[in-house]
């Protein structure tokens, strides 16, 4: 075989050339098999060419002058080629130049491209990992199988206190690790590197300074040449979970003290059994944790009449709806138990996983309910019945609702024959229409003057001393009370049993009280005294009812007014754009200042006692005045007036105060300037009046261009429900109680308030309050987060409501969602608009003038049916009462939102209607 042969069948490529020219050029005389391949071009394309005219750049790669130092010098050379794209090396190769005996030149080379992108993509993929690593919040490690960390991440740096001297250096696994933690941590490493599979471990580290935290901690193995190479650990800081974790257990134990120790009976139910129970639970009804748990409760505690409403009712919660109503339930024993029964669902997400019902012993109270009852029909029977027999029976039906009346008798006194007699008696035993008073119970009833509750032993003791002699059966317990009028005694009621004992108490003795009293008024026809007595209950009535309607509306309405406040908090706390910043803060201050409005038009009385509380908090005026205006800068657009803001040197940027209350003077005062004013400005300008060493006096003036108030008038313009004329009401509104709020308001502050004013040119309102001086420099703003909006964007939703804020509020959520947005006053005009224009939703409010949501729904549904029978229409109102929800059904309305809205919900709320079935 000659070297031709060899150069054929060998892997490497093989060019052979002959010098020409003397060795300044260089011509083909062999080229292989390998090097057709690679090069891709044919031997016979090549042979006796010129080395130039086949690879162009050998002159500037360098390689011709390689092959002329070989074959000059003989000596063989390593001559390694780069082939560059885009300045990018994109292939390379080993040229190995020789000179043959018969002086000719040979070059063998090998692509090595492959081997070096390999080369590089490891390298690449090392600093990939690297950087990752650099960038992960987790701390990471390697190490290799004798434990020596060979690599960390910055943030494994940082926690354990190490730098990459100290690495250098030499640190290993076990420097990081507590003692009695150090044994599972190798045990663990060991049986991950035999290729058993550990879970997530969690350990106790030391930083090098030696203090402590707990890691969660997950190994890997990583290889090389298919063969274990080391460990990479990734440990995340559990410090915080652990607090949590603490917390939660602390919260846990709060939750299982109040659900064992509550007042109420409680119990878990959790796929329609009893999962568990509490004490009272087992108190109340007599059930043991063993005889109830895993019980269906609705088999357990009702009976038969009673189970179709108890399934209901569990029905409905399993649902999500929290219940609260009343029924009867019964105790172990059968005895039937008057509850009030709260269930409430427990959600996961949206789904329910259980609900708790809790039960309240409501016997006392439906039994003073009933007392109640019993007393006012007896009352009004007293007074509406014309005769005693017809009373006598309404007394009986009315104990009956209260009291066992098996055996009920009431006896009159005759002086004259010393005799009683029972114009009515009702017994299962006796029966008597006449007799002697001597030695009776009922004449010792007369005797004593007094209510007597005897049972069997006193009975007896009375018999044995001579007192009273048995007369009819006898009875095991017997109440009498006396009927009298005017001091004197002319009878008896009385209830007795023959068969328990504890058939009575103390409490029906007040009862019977109570009837006997109302007999005696009924028999003696004492009109006078008791019209007196039903006038003056009917007035007491009626003051109680006034202080309950105040309170209830008091409640009603701070409740609302405070969760705006909360939510809106809670929403300045999660990171808001500078927009929604905006609106939020707006928003939040409006809201303390309505409630604080609220609460004192509802409360004037303590504003009158100045018994009003004020907050001390930092707070910064000028901000406070801004958001004010900004707030009622739409008002003053409204009606074309110019509302502005002057301000002097050195108003300090926090003070010590009051800002809600300073918002609501503010609000009253400019509010005002606004309302009177039909042209020109309203200006609110802020000064320091005055410095000391613990406060700041600022002096804020609201001046306007409006209609003035007459110099007569000046005196009494902060006077309670007060204006300087009667038509102001009439053209302009209002209680005349803003001034005098604000007078109040300012006086307990220890401020002055003043007022100068020219008709029909303008008033000027001003006060000073002085505010403690402040240690802060600024007032943190809480910033919020951004709401996903992506879902809504190009809607169009038509907005019905009267209130122009309302208005204003919802087309900024929509529009902030990409939502456009058209506004209607009343359901008259939404007719209209809706005729005109193609809406994707309709949000209606439901009290409106002219037409209201109920009515405008209904119409919008009938318009050319099919079209406007499918537009969704979503209600806003502000009531949740049950008939309030019938009508929303009843009037076509897809759904409704409580006002004040959460705006995740408004949000949630038209996505689904939007695209429902979507």
């Amino acid at each position: 075989m000659n070297y031709q042969d060899i150069f054929k069948h060998i892997n490497d490529c093989v060019a052979v050339y002959k010098a020409v020219n003397n060795g300044k050029d260089f011509v083909f005389t062999e080229f292989n098999c390998a090097a057709e391949k690679l090069e891709k071009v044919k031997k016979k394309d090549v042979i006796g060419k010129n080395v130039k005219e086949v690879f162009s750049g050998i002159e500037e790669f360098g390689l011709l002058e390689v092959f002329q130092r070989v074959w000059k010098s003989g000596k063989s050379e390593l001559f390694p080629v780069h082939f560059y794209e885009d300045n990018i090396i994109k292939a390379w190769r080993d040229n190995y130049v020789y000179k043959l005996p018969d002086g000719q030149v040979m070059a063998v080379y090998n692509d090595l491209t492959e081997t070096k992108l390999r080369e590089e993509e490891v390298k690449k993929d090392k600093e990939r990992f690297k950087e990752f690593i650099e960038m992960l919040p987790e701390m990471v490690c390697e190490a290799d199988l004798d434990g020596n960390i060979i690599l960390a991440n910055i943030q494994a740096f940082k926690q354990f206190q190490f730098t990459q001297k100290d690495l250098d250096e030499g640190i290993t696994l076990d420097k990081l690790f507590i003692p009695r933690d150090l044994r599972r941590a190798r045990v663990n490493l060991k049986k991950k590197i035999e290729g058993l599979d550990i879970p997530t471990q969690e350990y106790t580290v030391r930083r090098k300074d030696n203090s402590t935290f707990p890691v969660l901690t997950y190994f890997s193995v990583f290889h090389r040449n298919g063969k274990p190479a080391g460990v990479r650990g990734v440990m995340v800081d559990i410090t915080e979970r652990k607090k949590q974790e603490q917390a939660f257990e602390v919260e846990k134990a709060y939750l299982e003290q109040l659900f064992e120790e509550a007042p109420e009976a409680i119990v878990q139910i959790v796929n329609n059994k009893i999962a568990r129970i509490n004490k009272e639970f087992t108190r109340l009804f007599g059930y043991s944790d063993k005889e109830s748990i895993g019980q269906i409760i609705d088999k357990l505690l009702p009976n038969a009449e009673q189970y179709n409403e108890a399934t209901a009712i569990s029905k409905k919660i399993n649902m999500g709806d929290i219940v609260f109503t009343e029924a009867i339930r019964h105790h172990k024993s059968g005895n039937p138990i008057n509850v009030s029964i709260m269930g409430t669902p427990v959600k996961l997400g949206n789904e329910v996983i259980g609900n708790f019902g809790i039960y309240r012993d409501i016997t006392e109270r439906i039994k003073a309910e009933k007392i109640q009852q019993l007393i006012n029909n007896i009352s009004t029977a007293v007074l509406t019945s014309k005769n005693l027999e017809g009373l006598l029976d309404i007394v009986k039906q009315e104990l009956d609702t209260v009291l066992d009346t098996t055996n009920l008798f009431i006896a009159f006194y005759n002086k004259e024959d010393n005799t009683l007699y029972f114009p009515f008696f009702v017994d299962e035993k006796d029966r008597f229409e006449k007799i002697s008073i001597e030695k009776t119970i009922t004449g010792h009833v007369i005797k004593s003057q007094s209510p007597v509750l005897l049972r069997l032993p006193d009975l007896e003791r009375l018999e044995n001393e001579g007192e009273i002699d048995l007369i009819g059966s006898p009875s095991k317990v017997w109440l009498g009370v006396p009927l009298h009028t005017k001091g004197e005694i002319f009878g008896v009621i009385s209830l007795q049993s023959y068969d328990d004992e504890n058939a009575f108490s103390e409490d029906d003795l007040d009862i019977l009280v109570f009837v006997s009293n109302q007999i005696s008024l009924a028999i003696t026809k004492i009109h006078a005294e008791d019209n007196l007595r039903i006038a003056k209950q009917k007035a007491e009535e009626a003051a109680i009812a006034k202080q309950q309607f105040l309170s209830t509306m008091s409640h009603e309405i701070r409740t609302p007014m405070n969760a705006v406040i909360g939510m809106s908090q809670l929403l300045l706390e999660i990171e808001p754009r500078p927009d929604q910043l905006e609106y939020l803060t707006a928003l939040k201050y409006s809201g303390e200042t309505l409630l604080a409005l609220i609460n004192d038009i509802l409360d004037y009385s303590k504003l009158e006692s100045e018994k009003v509380i004020l907050e001390e908090l930092d707070i910064n005026p000028l901000t406070i005045v801004k958001e004010i205006i900004k707030v009622l800068m739409v008002k003053a657009k409204e009606r074309n007036i110019v509302l502005k803001l002057g301000l002097s040197e050195g108003i300090p940027k926090i003070v010590i105060g009051d800002k809600v209350r300073l918002g609501q003077i503010l609000t009253n005062l400019i509010g005002n300037a606004i309302k009177f004013t039909t042209e020109g400005k309203v200006e609110v300008c802020l000064e320091l009046e005055k410095e000391t060493e613990q406060e700041h006096i600022i002096k804020f003036s609201v001046k306007d261009t409006g209609i003035g108030i007459s110099k007569d008038k000046l005196d009494i313009i902060f006077d309670s429900f007060t204006q300087e004329r009667s038509d102001i009401t009439r053209r302009f509104g209002g209680s005349g109680l803003g001034l005098a709020i604000s007078k109040k308001l300012v006086e307990i502050q220890k401020g002055e308030i003043h007022v100068s004013s020219v008709p029909n040119k303008g008033s000027t309102f001003s006060f000073t309050i002085p505010f403690k001086k402040s240690t802060l420099k600024e007032v943190r703003i809480t910033k919020t987060i951004d709401h996903d909006n992506k879902s809504l964007v190009g809607l169009k939703i038509l907005v019905v409501e009267d209130n122009q804020i309302n208005r204003l509020v919802a087309r900024k959520f929509l529009e902030n969602w990409g939502v456009q947005v058209d506004e209607a006053e009343n359901g008259r005009i939404s007719l209209e608009m809706v005729e005109k224009n193609s809406y994707d939703l309709i949000l209606m409010d439901l009290q409106m003038p002219e037409m209201d949501g109920f009515e405008a729904t209904g119409n919008i549904k009938k318009m050319h049916q099919g079209k406007y029978k499918n537009l969704p229409v979503v209600a806003l109102t502000a009531s949740i009462l049950i008939e309030v929800k019938e009508k929303i059904e009843e009037a076509g309305l897809d759904g409704f939102l409580i006002k004040p809205f959460d705006a995740t919900d408004l949000f949630n709320m038209i996505y689904s209607h939007v695209y429902r079935g979507k």
